[in-house]
């Protein structure tokens, strides 16, 4: 997140803090900040929310900018944001209780899906679950091997940016798991993107 610090008084050094009530913040640049009279600077915020956090948790995040020579002069910003479910497709298909699981997509959000006319590339953004076996994934795109292009690792995340062309595009996407009663299963999903 980026935040814009404006001073509105005399030129000086302000110390920025931010605080985050999930925990969520990995990064903050810069921490101080020298400017003049009537200047902004950008003061941008870096936040990793984990994967299977609660959908719903609300993250409080407070930003103080406070003058270096006097702590009683600054001023702060507030924001709340919500976790929602960023991969909420499951591709359909095998048992939603837990093999369709094993794969899931913040992007697409269904299948079919409509790209606009020109489109060449289209981000994917996938997890494995905690339960899928890595060395099973497997990844075709208009019948041909893209596997390599992926990193599954149970319990992680990724954005792979695959070609598109004029036309109907199929990905079929493969991994096995373990089911919540032991066995072993496999996901498999064929996502279709459509470009005119």
């Amino acid at each position: 997140m980026n935040f814009q610090v404006q001073n509105l008084g005399a030129a000086g050094t302000f110390n920025v803090v931010v605080q985050d009530s999930s925990g969520f913040l990995s990064s903050l640049t810069p921490s101080s900040l020298t400017l003049d009279t009537g200047a902004t600077a950008t003061v941008t915020a870096g936040f990793s929310v984990p994967l299977f956090v609660s959908l719903g948790t609300t993250d409080s995040i407070t930003v103080v900018a406070t003058s270096a020579i006097d702590p009683n002069f600054g001023n702060s910003a507030f924001q709340a944001l919500n976790v929602l479910p960023a991969f909420g497709f499951n591709g359909g298909g095998q048992r939603p209780t837990d093999v369709n699981l094993f794969l899931t997509y913040a992007k697409p959000t269904d299948s079919p899906t409509a790209l606009p006319a020109g489109t060449s590339t289209f981000p994917v953004m996938l997890a494995y679950s905690a339960a899928t076996i890595s060395t099973t994934f497997s990844a075709t795109l208009n019948g041909v091997d893209i596997t390599s292009s992926f990193h599954p690792q149970p319990g992680s995340f990724e954005t792979v940016t695959i070609p598109v062309q004029s036309g109907r595009n199929d990905l079929l996407l493969s991994i096995d798991g373990t089911r919540t009663d032991g066995h072993i299963a496999t996901d498999r999903d064929r996502l279709v993107f459509n470009v005119p």
